[in-house]
């Protein structure tokens, strides 16, 4: 089930063997000042359900996580939640529907790859990215708990 068995928007920072993960400005493995927006502390809480994906075609955009399937490493399977047989990709992290905020639809069973899921923290208004591998679902958020977590390890 996995990731597509939560519907989690909140998370729980954990990253192993630090005592915080980084907020980064851009979804990639820069960690220098220039694309660290701060750094956020193991137990603390941040929200966010769009993960940054990259298309064998090399589109990228946003995915719902509750539309994702792990795999293995940074690949995750298309599974629309809602039983569609495609799923939007979309150009923003947000609710946003129509042409102005579509990249493209995902074909049901698709394989794409991506880490950093969009997220705010407290009050930080713009936003960034984390690695999904450092966060975990919120206590009483997900479905079926033992799928939630064992996507992760």
């Amino acid at each position: 089930l996995g990731l597509a068995a939560c519907m989690v928007k909140t998370w729980t920072v954990k990253s192993k063997g630090r005592k915080a993960t980084y907020l980064r400005r851009e979804p990639t493995q820069d960690h220098s000042t220039a694309n660290v927006v701060k750094l956020v502390k193991n137990g603390d809480t941040v929200t966010g359900e769009f993960m940054y994906i990259r298309r064998a075609s090399r589109e990228v955009g946003f995915i719902k996580v509750r539309h994702l399937e792990p795999q293995h490493g940074s690949s995750y399977r298309v599974r629309n939640a809602d039983s569609s047989a495609t799923t939007l990709v979309r150009k923003q992290p947000n609710e946003a529907l129509g042409e102005s905020n579509t990249v493209c639809y995902a074909a049901e069973g698709e394989l794409v790859s991506g880490e950093f899921l969009f997220v705010k923290h407290k009050e930080e208004k713009r936003g960034g990215y984390m690695k999904l591998g450092h966060l975990r679902p919120k206590k009483g958020e997900e479905r079926d708990p033992a799928a939630a977590l064992a996507a992760f390890d």
